[in-house]
């Protein structure tokens, strides 16, 4: 910047004004994300599919997230958050902030691992929803707990685990 227009300034400053003149082309990330998430999910399917997982990078923590899958079959990230741990404290901030930024549904089920914090914070803040276990969750508990989780058992499991009418169950 010197060599070609005389004009000098440090690294923290050319960032800020590369950042300042982003945020006025594209306009604020956080509220683009806000405005995706609340006018998308009116046109994804009334589940929100929940669930934390640990950091392990530098800072640790746990990354909270719900998804729901819209009309294209997709996942569609409605909220996320970096939390220091799991407890019921944050998971009802969670569930508080994903209330607030895209309200609730008729219908609407929260799908999550056997997670107790989970289930117990998301009832104080979504009183009236259905609640239910994500499929690969219980697999797996069920591989844990029955070493012979193979053959008929397993057979039954999924029969019993993949209708989507109750006819069909």
């Amino acid at each position: 910047m010197q060599d070609e227009f005389g004009v000098s300034f440090n690294y923290l400053r050319a960032w800020r004004g590369k950042e300042a003149a982003l945020t006025s082309l594209r306009g604020n990330d956080a509220e683009s994300y806000k405005a995706t998430s609340k006018h998308g999910w009116p046109y994804c399917r009334p589940v929100i599919v929940v669930d934390g997982s640990a950091l392990k990078a530098r800072f640790g923590g746990m990354l909270l997230a719900a998804c729901s899958h819209d009309a294209n079959d997709s996942i569609f990230l409605l909220a996320f958050g970096i939390v220091p741990s799991e407890s019921n404290e944050l998971w009802k901030w969670f569930f508080e902030k994903l209330r607030d930024s895209i309200g609730t549904r008729e219908s609407l089920a929260i799908v999550t691992d056997r997670h107790k914090c989970i289930e117990y914070t998301a009832n104080l803040v979504y009183p009236d929803v259905a609640f239910g276990i994500c499929v690969q969750h219980l697999a797996a508990n069920l591989k844990t707990r029955y070493k012979d989780f193979k053959g008929p058992l397993k057979t039954y499991f999924n029969d019993a685990s993949r209708p989507y009418l109750l006819s069909n169950f």
